[in-house]
Order: structure tokens, then sequence, then C-alpha cells
């Protein structure tokens, strides 16, 4: 059965996902701007980071919304419409400056009742010490180099630093095999960051890894997790999906943008 998003999910739990990941944001550089039923995301450094979130329907949101969907044809912005608030007006808005429906992004949540079965794979937390290292796994991971892999190297360096936002390595058997990050803040657990590196992409490991985070994030008294799940409107290779059972989608974003998608 197709998975499909309720309509009734708590609200409560809808605010506190979106703010952590607002939280999650701020720790590499974002500067978060809010304004009614619009948030706006902007990077200093980091242009793909560059967006701003729908979450209204007003004539008034409506007006701004032309607006910046001006501004996102000229920057390349994104503009994430929450599902809820996307009528044929907003629609007719955003195509009407040229710009196209390129991603959906489900935000994922379950609450931990007990502890995922052992897993032979662990988690090691990452200490300052470890930054290049872990941005290094981060980069090779995501398929990453260059310039784009020091600009990793830059803004981790900044989260690295935030209270609220930790660094994880995947280990399977005395290697690396994959990085995430979590970031506890409003009584829940983002998770972001996640990739394996590309010779431990099996489903067997996809599976472990799951089961080792979740096992790590209840030990530590956390019973929320939710994460994003993103996929191209285009064709386009698809990441595997983070192995948790129970999942409930709490929102829907539709991304809107020039096409240019990385």
């Amino acid at each position: 059965m197709k998975e499909q998003p309720d309509p009734a999910a708590d609200e409560g739990l809808r605010a506190k996902t979106l703010d952590n990941n607002l939280t999650w944001l701020e720790s590499f550089g974002c500067e978060i701007t809010r304004e009614a039923e619009i948030i706006r995301v902007r990077h200093p450094e980091l242009p793909e980071y560059n967006a701003s979130l729908i979450l209204g329907s007003s004539r008034e949101t409506l007006g701004k919304v032309q607006a910046l969907a001006e501004e996102s044809a000229l920057s390349h912005a994104f503009i994430f419409v929450d599902q809820s608030f996307l009528t044929d007006a907003m629609d007719a808005v955003l195509s009407g400056n040229g710009l196209k429906q390129l991603l959906v992004s489900k935000i994922k949540a379950t609450r931990l009742c007990a502890p995922s079965r052992s897993t032979t794979l662990s988690l090691k937390l990452a200490r300052a010490a470890d930054l290049r290292q872990w941005s290094e796994v981060y980069s090779e991971g995501f398929e990453r180099s260059g310039s784009a892999a020091q600009s990793d190297n830059s803004r981790w360096k900044k989260s690295f630093a935030h209270p609220k936002v930790l660094h994880w390595f995947f280990v399977s058997e005395g290697e690396h095999a994959g990085v995430c990050q979590t970031c506890i803040d409003n009584d829940v657990v983002g998770v972001y960051s996640l990739t394996l590196l590309r010779n431990h992409r099996r489903l067997s490991t996809v599976i472990r890894s799951a089961r080792a985070l979740q096992n790590e994030i209840f030990r530590r008294g956390q019973t929320i997790v939710y994460f994003e799940r993103t996929r191209n409107l285009r064709p386009h290779l698809l990441p595997r999906p983070v192995q948790i059972n129970n999942l409930k989608i709490v929102r829907e974003f539709i991304s809107y943008g020039t096409g240019e998608v990385n």
C-alpha cells in the first residue's frame, strides 16, 4: 500500500521537528528569519542552503510568495511549500515565475518504545579531534570532492562546536562504514547527514546501522526520532532510505526551483 501523509498528524510534533531542523541549520552557519507563515533560510557561503519555507496560504502570504518566486528565479534559491497549503493559486504564482516542482521531502517520525535487536555494527561518538576524518567520510559518502569537500570541512567545524549536535561514526569490523549527525532539541532527535561508504552499502549494513542508531538514541533516554526523506520528482538514482519501523509522516514539503538540483 502506498504510504500517504497523515492529515491528523500531531501539530506539536510538526512544530518540534521543524524547530529541530532549524537548530541543525543554524549549527553550521545558516541564518534563519521567521515572519508569520514564511521562514527564510540563508547561508553566506553555501547558496545550496538558501531556501524559503511556506507554512500557510493566506492572501498576505501569497503576495509575499510572488516576491520570493521572482527572487528565487534569479538566485536559484529553493522554495519549499508545506503540501497542506499548496493551493492552485500558490502553484500558479510559482510556476508563473518559471519555477518547477523538483523535490518532495517527507518528514517522518516514530516513538521508540524499546531497544532494537543487537547488532555487530556500532556507533562511535566523534570528538573535536575527529573533525577532519568525520568530514572526509561524509564527503566520500556523498561523493563530494575538491572545493565541495573543503566547504564540508568548514561548515562541520561550526557544527562540531554546537552543543545540540552530535557527530557519529558507524563502525563495522573495526573500520568506519559511514557517518551521521543527531540533533537533540525540542524533545526530539533529528537524524541528519547519514551516509554509508560505497563498499558498505548493502541492505544488511543499512539495517544494522539503523538498529545501532536506534539503540544509542534509546540509551540516551530519548524516544522520538525523525528524519527527512527527500526524493527528486525527476528521474534520478535514489539512495537507500533509513530502515526504521513504525514511521509516521508528520509533514510533507514540495520544493520549487529553477531546475538545477545537484
